[in-house]
């Protein structure tokens, strides 16, 4: 381990979903992440696909055409692409189904007719609005000089219902179709409640919540049939390493006794291509919109755990305690702190295999490579 001199890391006191997120699942993996500034240098996947689709929606909403939309948010989130060939195959993957996913969005909710007007986005009052507002006492209404509340919102909008709205933009991998799973937390999501009571505080008059979804590709880039210039597969004699003919001279077509039929890595477009063929089948298993209203109960509960969360972070400062959680150590993903989580130790050394940023909020700062939301 190298030892270098602890930076003087920003923002410690701002408390945005992200780090409220990572606290409630583990303390130690808040610690590393938001009181060392750990993060690893490994090569997990970049979550540029939810990146480009959120800047994708942003600049469109903000007046720029679809197309070049989409053509600006790939350049801005795919500029980079990796050395590794195996990560440069799946980063022109992402690419390639990021322009499938905008089309299928803008399809789908800018030029259907007749969509509900509680799902119709009308005119758009902020977009990508940050904030900053104090940290309130429930009951007193006093505010905390230790914490301040902080993030991004997707954006505010007026929708044909009249209502004025906090939309929230999410991709995901999961099943959205209207009777799943994953619908039934929403109720209760914090960010939401968080979100909500920030615009009001910041003076949008605000009286629901738009949730919009975009679901990724349910398929996986795979192996294609090898074929000639007459679009025939391609078979090969085991025996002899040439093509198969059969006896009347015309070549097999498929795998056999003595016989492999060639095949080769699909082309990122031709991935992208399935999976435009499943959105165009089926585009409501991929976009679905769904207003989730907030009471003024379900925003006196969201202002109460915060405020105990707050307190039980402040203890974990006060006594440099911080508990680990090893139900998530695998779940959802494997967490990236597990090599160190048993010996690391507060201090000035960097671990191998990590650094350590100044960049706590990434989601604040234009990261194209931040969290997936």
């Amino acid at each position: 381990m190298t030892t270098v001199s602890l930076p003087q890391i920003p923002r410690t006191d701002l408390l945005t979903h992200s780090r409220l997120s990572t606290f409630r699942t583990c303390r130690r993996r808040h610690m590393f992440r938001y009181t060392q500034g750990l993060v690893s240098t490994g090569t997990r996947r970049p979550l540029r696909l939810g990146s480009a689709f959120h800047l994708g929606l942003e600049l469109a909403a903000k007046g720029t055409e679809p197309e070049a939309a989409i053509t600006q948010a790939v350049e801005t989130c795919f500029d980079k692409p990796p050395a590794d060939p195996e990560q440069l195959y799946l980063c022109e993957c992402d690419r390639e189904v990021v322009i499938q996913m905008l089309r299928g969005y803008f399809w789908r909710w800018w030029t259907v007719d007749e969509l509900p007007p509680e799902l119709t986005i009308q005119s758009w009052v902020a977009v990508e609005r940050e904030f900053e507002i104090p940290l309130r006492n429930p009951e007193s209404g006093r505010s905390t000089s230790n914490f301040k509340m902080g993030g991004k919102i997707d954006g505010i909008a007026r929708l044909a219902d009249g209502q004025l709205a906090v939309v929230e933009h999410k991709t995901t991998a999961q099943n959205i179709e209207p009777e799943s799973d994953y619908w039934r937390t929403l109720d209760i999501d914090p960010q939401i409640s968080g979100y909500y009571i920030a615009a009001r505080d910041l003076g949008f008059n605000v009286t629901t919540v738009l949730y919009d979804v975009a679901r990724k590709p349910t398929i996986q880039p795979g192996m294609v049939a090898v074929k000639d210039d007459d679009d025939l597969p391609i078979v090969i004699d085991d025996a002899t390493g040439e093509r198969a003919f059969k006896k009347d001279g015309t070549p097999y077509k498929s795998a056999g006794a003595g016989r492999t039929a060639l095949r080769r890595a699909e082309t990122p477009q031709e991935f992208a291509e399935r999976f435009r063929k499943q959105m165009s089948d089926d585009p409501l298993r991929f976009f679905q919109r769904r207003q989730i209203p907030r009471l003024e109960s379900d925003l006196d509960d969201y202002r109460a755990e915060l405020w105990q969360t707050q307190q039980d972070l402040r203890q974990c400062e006060r006594e440099n305690r911080w508990w680990r959680n090893t139900q998530v150590c695998k779940l959802p993903f494997p967490c990236d702190y597990a090599p160190i989580c048993a010996t690391h130790q507060p201090d000035s050394a960097v671990p191998s295999g990590f650094r350590r940023t100044e960049q706590l909020h990434p989601e604040l700062n234009g990261d194209q490579d931040a969290s997936e939301g």
